[in-house]
Order: structure tokens, then sequence, then C-alpha cells
């Protein structure tokens, strides 16, 4: 249940920021046309994030069977 909430908040967020900051005005399909600020290290560091946080629920938070 948490878990699937924090994987569908992080891919949500992490494709927002990659659309509006690293996308630009370039082509979706044609990586070498994305002209935004950001390279993709926005969307990249909240993917990582919430890799951890999905982790850290399974490894070390106690839930009821």
């Amino acid at each position: 249940g948490v878990m699937a909430m924090i994987t569908m908040m992080t891919l949500s967020s992490s494709t927002f920021v990659w659309y509006i900051s690293t996308l630009g005005t370039g082509e979706m399909m044609d990586p070498s046309t994305w002209d935004g600020a950001d390279p993709g290290y926005g969307a990249v560091t909240i993917v990582f994030a919430g890799m951890i946080g999905v982790w850290w629920l399974y490894a070390k938070v106690k839930t009821r069977e």
C-alpha cells in the first residue's frame, strides 16, 4: 500500500521534473534535442530517493502481518 504510493509519487514527480527541466523544447523520443537547463540529474535524484524510501520501508520498518 504505502510502498506503491511512494513508487507512484516518485514516478510522477520525476516525470514532471524531467518534462519541465530536461525536455525543454525538444522531441520526447530524441534525447539529442532536449535543451532544458537540467541534463537529467533532478529526475534521477528523485527516482534514487524514492527507491531508498521503498527499500527503507521494506527492510527497516516493521509492518503488521
